[in-house]
């Protein structure tokens, strides 16, 4: 019984973002209560199935062998879950049919014989085999125009296998130690990585009751351990006098980090609404030195020269494909084009504000080659008075074979491809030349 409500809740979820659209993380938060206690099954559920959309919806119209299917969206979701369940999570196939066709005889009976008879065959696949059958843009569940955009990048081409397998894993969920937190060390949830940075553990052994959102209210910011790069780089390039600009700063991670190295920090964003966020988030961090902008990047009201601004800009979110899997099925060339010449003139607006000998960070949540090296590389050739920084000795822990990053080192970026803990990310650092 209690696998019947969880498949069913899950199908049903799956069916309304499928509808919906948007990011999955913001759409789970408000469906599912803190506390459920299958929360974590029907989230793993909800981003397997998610990150495996392709090959299921090819192996039900294969198994099917009635041609194209028109069944409900709610129940086609609900044999993509049995599948996944049957698949990936190794879960019985006897009794995941059994639970499945259980489902389909108390909501859509007519459909019961279909059910049993797809699930029946998908009972004998293993994915060894249905690897060798497929291509990546099958197997792997990308869609080809987004496959074709990575296919043109030479490190991709270079470390493809072990980029693909890692697409569809699960990525641990990580905190940041914030100035407010309370010591969690007795319940067993947190396992330090880096200093200050934690692995959020999920197991019995864990305390009852400390889930993420738990653990973000006890002062632990929720973030992407690719983040961690940044405040390296902040360790080298901020001091107590670094007069700080963030100029795309919501949720407000990088300016809460940057606030531990200086004396106050300017936050700027272009919406009201990430405005509040970040207002949200000061406050719950304990963030007291960080003043928030409102306006446009690309034209500020400021008069005042920077020594450090940091442009953590808008990009497909590509990195966070594992994150959020829903991401990779809205990327084409023309996104991807549109992005970079977005990234590119803000980078310029951004540049303006920046000191003589100040410094001038370019962040993306991608590692796409177009809103990365090609950014980068045309900024230095439109902005003379800028010269790359080599930051690569400062970032030897990603070189660690332990820690599964596909890095790549350029002058003055580096560019993560996903793997392991990691994010795909990237950070360039250009410092402003003295002035004559």
């Amino acid at each position: 019984m209690k696998l019947e409500s969880t498949m069913l809740k899950a199908a049903e979820l799956l069916a309304e973002f499928d509808e919906k659209k948007g990011f999955s993380n913001l759409f789970l938060r408000h469906r599912l209560k803190d506390g459920e206690w299958d929360k974590g099954l029907v989230v793993s559920i909800f981003y397997g199935v998610l990150r495996n959309s392709i090959l299921l919806d090819v192996l039900i119209k294969r198994l099917s062998k009635r041609g194209k299917v028109r069944i409900k969206r709610v129940a086609r979701m609900l044999l993509k879950v049995a599948m996944w369940l049957m698949l990936f999570a190794r879960f019985k196939a006897v009794h995941v049919t059994n639970v499945a066709v259980s489902i389909v005889k108390g909501r859509w009976i007519w459909l019961t014989s279909f059910f049993n008879a797809v699930l029946r065959r998908a009972s004998a696949l293993n994915l060894e085999d249905l690897e060798k059958e497929f291509d990546d843009s099958v197997f792997y569940s990308i869609p080809q125009p987004f496959l074709d955009v990575l296919k043109s990048d030479a490190f991709f081409e270079n470390n493809r296998d072990k980029i693909l397998r890692q697409f569809n894993e699960e990525i641990p969920v990580f905190a940041r130690k914030m100035k407010n937190s309370v010591d969690l060390a007795h319940t067993g949830a947190l396992t330090e990585v880096f200093s200050g940075w934690y692995r959020v553990k999920f197991s019995r052994k864990v305390e009852r009751g400390y889930s993420v959102e738990k653990i973000a209210n006890s002062g632990y910011y929720i973030t992407s351990l690719s983040t961690y790069i940044v405040e390296r780089l902040f360790d080298r390039f901020l001091d107590d006098s670094s007069n700080v600009l963030d100029i795309a700063a919501s949720p407000g991670g990088k300016s809460m980090i940057a606030s531990e190295y200086v004396s106050h920090v300017f936050s700027n964003d272009n919406k009201f609404e990430k405005c509040f966020v970040l207002k949200r988030n000061f406050k719950n961090y304990g963030i007291d030195n960080a003043y928030i902008i409102c306006s446009d990047a690309q034209k500020l009201p400021l008069k005042a020269k920077f020594d450090v601004v940091i442009a953590d800009l808008p990009c497909t979110h590509a990195g966070f494909v594992r994150r959020h899997p829903e991401v990779k099925y809205k990327i084409t060339r023309g996104l991807v084009n549109s992005a970079a010449a977005s990234q590119l003139e803000m980078l310029k607006a951004a540049s303006k504000l920046v000191k003589p000998s100040g410094v001038l960070f370019y962040i993306v949540c991608s590692m796409l080659r177009e809103e990365t090296i090609a950014v980068c590389s045309e900024f230095l050739r439109e902005n003379a008075d800028f010269i790359p920084v080599n930051f690569e000795k400062n970032l030897k822990f990603l070189k660690d074979p332990t820690e599964f990053a596909l890095a790549e080192f350029g002058v003055n970026w580096v560019r993560v491809f996903p793997g392991g803990d990691w994010d795909g990310y990237f950070v360039a650092v250009f410092r402003r030349k003295r002035s004559a």
